[in-house]
């Protein structure tokens, strides 16, 4: 794997500012901060027909979501999480 280090004067996770002359944690801090601030939401995706998920938001039923849509978001979370 090829990797290049580049310095940055400054950077932004979801609007929370942090600088590489903040010192070590410099990325830690703004990425708590910026966690802080949202909420924790569970999804549930349940197989409802052979055409539909059924989405359910912290325990409420919200909608059906084409499976197609629930396949791919499996997907891309696999290859996320897992490569």
């Amino acid at each position: 794997m090829e990797y290049k280090i580049v310095n940055k004067p400054a950077f932004s996770v979801i609007g929370r500012q942090g600088s590489t002359e903040d010192g070590e944690g410099f990325i830690a801090r703004p990425w708590q901060e910026a966690n802080e601030n949202f909420p924790e939401v569970q999804i549930t995706l349940y197989r409802y027909d052979g055409s539909h998920c059924l989405a359910v938001v912290d325990g409420e039923s919200v909608s059906l979501v084409d499976r197609t849509a629930v396949v791919d978001l499996i997907e891309a979370i696999h290859a996320i999480v897992l490569d």
